[in-house]
């Protein structure tokens, strides 16, 4: 539920970063500075980063933006000295400098993978394939490791943290190599230098890929504990990519302007076909980066050095177990004597009087499983409205998210609702299942959220739009799919929210050819279009019924579901404009 609240905090401020201030609308910069994290030196970073900064010159022009590669040690000074304007961090770094230096996280990365995007990483354990005397990572124990800084979370922080949860440390390793890059740590294992190697996700597919190392020649050891699911090859638990952070001092306008561009990243740009980046999304939650480092006491936790009671306990074990298997050892004597004794006392007596207790305890048993039948049923009843609550309190969690549109935008005012409603009768005019009809209303009440980044001054002009404000409005449906992702709903919503623009005959928008258009999204698609040409727009009045209907019989089969077509046509000859009343 604290979860939720987060995300509806969120959507209720987002809006505002969509409002252009009229008084400050000519004040950006004409340099802007992002520093990035030079983990494989400033040639490459250079070459990675360099076409994001073209992308956010295409999105705001006018300003110019240049990439500054940044060692960790360069950070701090030229975040003091007013040198950069954003950051773009590893997750630990990120959290280190947003408790001691005030940096604040505008969106998180996401990568491109082969399968789906991916804005999460972790540790990867690597070594030779022909080391026979490696097979778990609890076999390192006493071997030379290669790893990047102790503040690298993939390649250091998240595999020293799983080793923490067994019991083992830095000390147990026979020496630790610290490379400077990623690669220089796996060319360590390759050429004999080091026994394994630590580095962060996404590594060995990168130098199989680029053919500087065999797919056979390394292997991957993982944690027991670890879940397998994970898209690429991974040892350690997962955590938030990279974040994208505004310096403390960089202008607030500055900010929204930048974050609002970071999300309207076209899919298919430059950048990822250099970096492998998919584009960016809302900001993750870091408190497991913030946990993970307050165990192991570095950042901004390396401060606190007091032991804690537990930590007092394992450096003494061997006297603390002691201690305790000698106080166990006099106790269980003392209690065997006064055993012996009090049977030696026992008399006739003391039997009948066992006798009558036991018959007393056998009838409150009875009646405290009698009791305890009664309880599991209550629990059982009490289960059960617990999970209607937890329903009713989903379904008004994604109606608070609707109102976030309807709120911003007086010309969206209601166009969500009437959506809802006309879906909801198609769909029960097809006859479907209660919950795909619950799925669909719901669907229809946020699957414009994505417009919230949409400048109002767009979304409200009577004429036609530039071809650069076309495509920020056709961001909205991958905007509104990644936020209503980050909520855990019983219903497939963001589905039917990314894919209410597609058509059946390959048109539409965001353009995915490899994947089906959910039914769900094929019936707001029908109900969205007719209920736009029925109603006002900024740019002409309402079209008549008559029109819409066939409209969507000319597409019909074409571009449109033919049932859900068929469905439509049912309901507004029946109910006409009256169903919206």
């Amino acid at each position: 539920m604290i979860a939720r609240l987060r995300i509806l905090s969120l959507l209720l401020f987002l809006p505002l970063a969509a409002i252009p201030s009229h008084a400050d609308e000519n004040v950006l910069p004409q340099a802007v500075r992002i520093g990035v994290a030079a983990i494989n030196g400033n040639e490459d970073a250079l070459r990675t980063w360099s076409p994001l900064a073209a992308e956010l010159e295409a999105i705001l022009p006018g300003t110019k933006f240049s990439i500054v590669p940044l060692s960790y040690g360069d950070v701090e000074r030229d975040l003091q000295d007013n040198k950069v304007d954003f950051l773009l961090l590893g997750p630990a770094y990120y959290v280190d400098l947003e408790v001691r230096r005030g940096i604040s996280r505008l969106a998180t990365l996401v990568r491109s993978t082969k399968s789906h995007p991916l804005h999460s990483l972790g540790g990867v354990i690597l070594t030779r394939s022909d080391r026979k005397d490696i097979a778990t990572p609890l076999d390192l124990s006493g071997k030379t490791i290669s790893a990047t800084g102790e503040l690298a979370l993939g390649g250091w922080l998240s595999v020293m943290h799983e080793f923490r949860q067994l019991g083992v440390d830095q000390k147990s390793f026979k020496k630790v190599l610290r490379a400077s890059t990623y690669e220089d740590a796996v060319m360590d294992v390759q050429e004999g230098n080091a026994d394994a190697a630590f580095v962060r996700t996404g590594t060995l597919e990168q130098l199989i890929e680029d053919g500087r190392i065999a797919p056979s020649e390394m292997r991957v050891l993982r944690f027991a504990s670890i879940p397998t699911g994970f898209p690429l090859s991974i040892s350690t638990r997962a955590y938030p990519e990279w974040a994208f952070a505004k310096a403390l001092n960089t202008p607030e306008e500055l900010a929204k302007r930048v974050a609002v561009a970071l999300l309207s990243l076209p899919p298919r740009t430059r950048l990822k076909m250099v970096a492998g980046v998919e584009g960016f999304t809302v900001p993750l939650d870091y408190a497991p980066v913030h946990d993970l480092l307050r165990a192991h006491k570095l950042g901004p936790y390396a401060q606190n050095k007091n032991q804690t009671l537990l930590e007092l306990l394992e450096e003494h074990a061997v006297w603390v177990l002691g201690g305790g298997l000698l106080l166990l050892v006099f106790s269980g004597a003392a209690m065997g004597m006064a055993m012996i004794n009090r049977r030696l006392a026992l008399s006739r007596l003391d039997m009948l009087r066992l006798r009558d207790q036991l018959e007393h305890t056998v009838s409150e048993r009875t009646r405290d499983l009698e009791a305890e039948v009664e309880r599991r049923k209550q629990a059982e009843l009490d289960r059960r409205e617990e999970a209607q609550r937890v329903k009713v309190s989903l379904v008004q969690t994604v109606k608070a998210v609707a109102l976030t549109v309807e709120m911003r935008d007086p010309y969206m005012s209601g166009h969500q609702q009437r959506v809802a409603v006309l879906a909801q009768a198609i769909a029960q005019e097809m006859n479907l299942a209660p919950d795909v009809v619950e799925c669909i209303y719901l669907a229809g009440l946020v699957h414009d959220i994505g417009m919230i980044y949409v400048p109002s001054e767009i979304t409200n002009r009577p004429g036609p739009l530039s071809e650069l404000e076309f495509e920020i409005v056709k961001s909205h449906p991958l905007i509104g799919c990644d936020i209503m992702s980050t909520i855990d709903l019983p219903w497939p919503i963001a589905k039917a929210v990314l894919n209410h623009h597609r058509f059946l005959d390959g048109t539409g928008y965001p353009q995915n050819p490899d994947e089906e258009i959910p039914l769900e999204a094929r019936v707001l698609c029908v109900a969205d279009i007719v209920e736009a040409m029925c109603s006002h727009r900024p740019y002409r009045p309402p079209l008549p019924l008559e029109k819409a209907l066939a409209f969507i019989e000319e597409g019909r089969d074409v571009r449109f579901d033919a049932e859900v077509v068929d469905a439509c046509k049912r309901v507004m000859e029946t109910h006409g404009v009256l169903i919206w009343q």
